[in-house]
């Protein structure tokens, strides 16, 4: 009785063999034959889920069970022995964590993306007669002046910002105010380009945001700048081009 009780504790002091480990960008799927053989697992097969996931890991000197835990946690996922061996993988209740991490984090970023594009919108000044003469007395000033390698940089830019005034860019950032984080979230993996139509067909979705004002609105633009402006193009004034040849340009809001 006492060599039984003797034999019970030297085995319930005895520690359990430490373990080290280093894999450095390998796929959770390559690294399991390596896990198996360190943690002294009969096999190890990895859910369908993670298998893409890569793993970095450097220990030393650990415990087996301790390692298992730490993996469990970073992966968010269950260690389960079944008859044919290991099983690394998520239950239903950790995919829906995962998802709901991952979408969150998702909408997160689109919001951020989608505030700056309505604080861009938010700055256009408004388009009226006044706004048109001003423009095209901006143009034709900048028509007469021929472009050379020295000025061409500074004019591309006032130009820039002519472009960004005209009905078309105009319309475009109107419109961006409509655009709501929930239009990006129907992105995915298996869907990385999402067409939005008003009439779509089987293959687009349909547009959850209403347009027709905002094409009125460009519309009635254009032809405010048409009856400012005229029709026709401003005609900008000869330029020397790469190949030394006098060039005329054309510009025109529409």
């Amino acid at each position: 009785m006492l060599y039984a009780l003797v034999l019970c504790l030297v085995a319930g002091s005895r520690q359990q063999s430490l373990v080290s480990c280093e894999l450095r960008g390998v796929r959770l799927e390559n690294s399991a034959p390596i896990l198996a053989k360190t943690l002294g697992l009969d096999s190890l097969t990895v859910d369908p889920v993670l298998k893409n996931d890569v793993l970095l890991i450097r220990t030393a000197s650990v415990d087996p069970e301790i390692l298992k835990a730490n993996l469990a946690k970073v992966f968010n996922a269950t260690w389960v022995h079944r008859p044919e061996g290991w099983y690394f993988g998520q239950t239903d209740e950790q995919k829906a964590q995962d998802k709901a991490s991952f979408d969150s984090l998702r909408l997160k970023r689109y919001t951020t993306l989608v505030n700056g594009i309505h604080g861009k919108s938010d700055k256009m000044p408004e388009f009226n007669e006044l706004s048109c003469k001003k423009l095209q007395q901006e143009i034709t000033a900048l028509a007469k002046v021929a472009r050379t390698d020295e000025n061409s940089e500074e004019m591309g830019k006032r130009f820039s910002r002519i472009d960004s005034n005209n009905p078309s860019t105009r319309f475009c950032l109107n419109l961006s105010r409509r655009i709501t984080p929930q239009m990006f979230m129907r992105l995915s993996r298996n869907r990385p380009k999402v067409v939005f139509c008003n009439h779509p067909t089987s293959m687009q979705v349909a547009l959850p945001i209403a347009v027709d004002d905002l094409v009125n609105q460009m519309v009635r633009e254009q032809n405010l700048w048409v009856a400012v402006a005229g029709k026709e193009p401003v005609v900008t004034k000869k330029q020397k081009t790469d190949d030394d040849s006098d060039d005329e340009g054309q510009y025109s809001l529409g």
